[in-house]
């Protein structure tokens, strides 16, 4: 096993023990050759009173594990401090349980008589925990419980395993009904850990770690926002500026130049102090006091004939800068590039032989990126004690914390343009079951009224204690003044049993059942899906026909299908069902939307992408393949400095495969039958 993941994994063994004392499983890493190549998996072991050798022989290795590097690092007297309490710990625990006497393990007597001979003459025990105290501040303080309406299964917390998988870190953020956390301190002191171990064995040239410049992303990043949103509202700055020279003591004239002040210093490089991510969030900072100011609101509901011209202004330029920061920016060109090394030096250390076909260069690619990222074993956990640091009293904020949307391509739907957007849940959310939707977004809307209405397919969970607010707080928004005409929201189940085929669908093989099923659940809001009234997918009356036509193309007609042509024929019915409530809708804009837009969201996003190149007729290029790429990756590698989630890669290369696997076979015919019920967008930019 890599000695850098033995150590993580003996610091969260040994954390689990403290906090839990049951159900500790120790990982082991097995490798052997096939044809040559190598092969690993991991297995369980579950340490027990009863385990008799095998779970001693595992303990033992546990402790020499963290006395290896004891002894290696004695200079990290903090590091070596932090890990030696949780030693103590776990041995207690071991002991109160009856699984062995840890005096009698020469292993735990070794790091222990080290750390009290070297290294705990050196400790300033009033220093001891400080590193805690300040992560745990809020955990510590939290109010007395107060018993609230609301769902009641809400009392688990975030474990450990959940957090390294980073599937729930926006828990850390939000607030059960009662008020207190899904969290403990305990759990901030295991994550504290594995980070500070990570970073410490992980000490490696910044041309060695795979997200060294991550931080350098960020900044192109916001400078390009900057810029390219300047130059959009150029002519309305102007006016502003113009008509504002004698506003002095105008509360929103002086903010707005306050936040234009801040856009204008992003734009720019600067050498000392200050960066351009730095001045970024000042611009969001200034333009979010600006919309949730008493002075705009006011602004915004005055009729038309009772604004001054100087309102009309403001009005007109903080709409505009709302609207340009959703639709305006388009960061390809810029980020690719390092996006792309990332994969080519990712290949040059995993190569995995020739491809061909568009589906198994994007595995080949997605494989590679994962065994890279390796490397970076703590990156998510550290971005999440970075935003618990920055963010004292934490709301679940997206747009706040970094998560800025950006337009990722460009289609054509009859005779209209629709920009495909990359953008967070564009929520603020306090406690799990209350969520509102941000002034940014709305006035986003407002702003973009004057293109035409906003599409969202919502991929978020509405089924989900854990997602649910969110999910109503954007359906019932799009039934709110003035958004009745402007907003569309649609939500897609993406987590139910019937999505992923299991337990009592797992069995169900008839393709004529597996379609009866599908379309009751697009009928019923308790399933997962949403639809508004005015576009009610059972009221569509090609729904059957198009159905059995995904049947015969994709699946020739089989009466028994398998569990895994079921799960592509769903992938391909949600496609087909976006592409005709697009052509109904004929949107200015769209976005596939999950709480972040990293997995789900940019997954569904690759997929529509993917499946327009694939149902269009001619040669794809090498800039398609950069192009789904850019749209699959770049979220996640950018804002959580992982891979997309494993389960959700798997799932879109599968239905990618299954349409290119009709294509080479069928060619233009595939699309031909599917043009009688659904409109193919065509592929812009």
């Amino acid at each position: 096993m890599n000695d850098s993941v033995a150590l993580l994994e003996a610091v969260e063994t040994l954390s689990n023990l403290a906090e839990t004392g049951d159900g500790i499983g120790v990982m082991e890493e097995h490798s052997f050759n096939v044809q040559g190549k190598p092969v690993s998996y991991r297995s369980i072991h579950w340490i027990s009173a009863k385990g008799g050798k095998d779970s001693v022989r595992r303990i033992r290795r546990l402790f020499q594990i963290i006395y290896d590097y004891v002894i290696d690092k004695e200079q990290d007297v903090e590091g070596i401090r932090a890990i030696m309490h949780l030693a103590d710990q776990a041995a207690h625990k071991l002991d109160v349980l009856g699984i062995i006497k840890t005096e009698d393990l020469g292993e735990y007597r070794n790091l222990s008589d080290f750390y009290k001979k070297q290294i705990e003459p050196k400790v300033d025990q009033a220093k001891l925990g400080m590193w805690m105290l300040a992560l745990t501040k809020n955990a510590l303080e939290a109010k007395r419980p107060v018993r609230l309406r609301g769902v009641h299964h809400q009392t688990e917390l975030v474990d450990l395993e959940a957090v390294k998988s980073d599937k729930e870190y926006e828990l850390f953020f939000l607030k059960k009904e009662d008020g207190t956390h899904f969290y403990n301190p305990r759990l901030l002191r295991s994550i504290q850990l594995v980070c500070h171990f990570g970073e410490r064995f992980y000490d490696k040239r910044d041309d060695e770690d795979p997200f060294a410049q991550i931080g350098n992303w960020f900044q192109i990043r916001h400078q390009v926002i900057a810029k390219t949103l300047l130059e959009s509202i150029k002519t309305q700055v102007s006016r502003f500026y113009r008509m504002t020279q004698k506003q002095r003591e105008n509360d929103l004239v002086i903010a707005v130049k306050k936040c234009l002040m801040a856009l204008m210093l992003a734009s720019q490089s600067h050498e000392k102090g200050k960066n351009s991510d730095h001045y970024f969030v000042d611009f969001q900072k200034y333009f979010r006091e600006i919309l949730y100011s008493s002075e705009y609101h006011k602004l915004i509901h005055y009729s038309a004939k009772t604004k001054n011209a100087v309102g009309k202004c403001l009005e007109d330029l903080i709409q505009r800068i709302a609207r340009g920061i959703y639709r305006e920016i388009s960061l390809y060109k810029h980020l690719f590039p390092h996006v792309g090394r990332m994969i080519e030096e990712a290949l040059k250390r995993n190569p995995n032989g020739d491809n061909h076909e568009l589906w198994s260069i994007l595995q080949r690619d997605y494989r590679a990126l994962s065994k890279y990222a390796k490397g970076h074993v703590t990156g998510s956990l550290e971005r999440l004690l970075e935003d618990l640091h920055t963010h004292p009293n934490p709301n679940f904020d997206p747009w706040m914390q970094r998560y800025t949307p950006s337009r990722l391509y460009r289609m054509k739907i009859d005779d209209k343009i629709a920009d495909c957007l990359q953008m967070p849940s564009p929520i603020i959310q306090e406690f799990i079951h209350k969520a509102a939707v941000n002034e940014e977004f709305k006035n986003f809307i407002r702003g973009n009224a004057v293109d035409g209405s906003h599409l969202i397919f919502n991929m978020q969970d509405r089924t989900s204690w854990k997602e649910h607010a969110r999910c109503k707080a954007l359906e019932e928004l799009q039934g709110q003044k003035p958004f009745q005409e402007q907003l569309h929201v649609v939500t897609f189940a993406k987590h139910t049993d019937f999505y992923h085929q299991t337990e009592n669908y797992a069995k169900e093989h008839s393709a004529e059942l597996f379609k009866n099923n599908l379309k009751e659940h697009l009928s019923d809001a308790n399933t997962g899906f949403y639809f508004p009234q005015e576009l009610s997918i059972l009221a569509w009356e090609h729904l059957d026909s198009l159905l059995d036509e995904i049947h015969t193309t994709y699946f020739s007609g089989k009466n028994v299908l398998t569990r895994e042509q079921r799960l592509d024929f769903i992938e391909i019915a949600y496609l087909c069902l976006q592409m005709h409530l697009l052509a109904k809708l004929q949107p200015a804009s769209f976005s596939f939307l999950c709480k972040d837009g990293v997995d789900e969201g940019a997954a569904s996003a690759a997929t529509f992408l993917a499946a327009v190149k694939l149902l269009t007729p001619g040669q794809l290029t090498a800039e398609d393949r950069n192009m789904i790429n850019y749209v699959l990756h770049t979220p996640a590698l950018l804002n959580r400095e992982r891979v997309i989630q494993p389960g959700i890669f798997q799932r879109f290369i599968n239905a990618v495969r299954t349409l290119e696997g009709v294509r080479e076979r069928e060619g233009a015919q595939a699309y031909k039958r599917l043009s009688k019920y659904i409109n193919l967008p065509v592929f812009l930019a």
